[in-house]
């Protein structure tokens, strides 16, 4: 299950994430222990006021610890700033019901004044095999909220 952790501050390292979630995962007598994976961090900014936020993405294995990290961690602090764990759901434009309209008129299509997404994703990062890195070690320009790929 992908795990998105939504609220982090800017200098927040993988380190701090593999030490938040790590305990969780250790198991006990009688329950299996879990496994993260592909941890990414995520930089997303309101193109208006050029407010940041900062979240990470990691895959936890089984399922269930991927529901037991979010029950126990959800709303507890990393570097004393409280944040929000849930489960990510990837959207398929496939699943779009409007995809399937033939027929719609341009005045309907030309009534959006404006992209009613409220953020865009500026960074993105995919930590390496090192330990600690900063949140934005690379650089992107990506227009919408969600890219494909990664």
């Amino acid at each position: 299950m992908i795990i998105i952790i939504q609220g982090l501050l800017e200098t927040t390292r993988e380190q701090d994430i593999h030490d938040f979630v790590s305990p969780v995962l250790k198991g006990g007598f009688f329950k299996k222990t879990g496994a993260m994976s592909n941890m990414k961090f995520v930089t997303l900014e309101d193109p208006e006021t050029k407010v940041r936020q900062y979240h990470a993405t990691l895959i936890v294995t089984p399922d269930q610890m991927a529901e037991q990290v979010i029950k126990k961690l959800n709303n507890q602090k990393i570097q004393e700033n409280p944040v929000v764990l849930r489960q990510y759901h990837e959207r398929s434009w496939h699943n779009d019901v409007r995809e399937d309209e033939q027929n719609v008129s341009s005045e309907l299509l030309s009534q959006r004044k404006k992209n009613r997404r409220r953020l865009v994703e500026i960074e993105y990062s995919t930590p390496t095999k090192v330990k600690v890195l900063p949140i934005k070690p690379q650089s992107m320009k990506i227009e919408g909220f969600y890219s494909k790929g990664g």
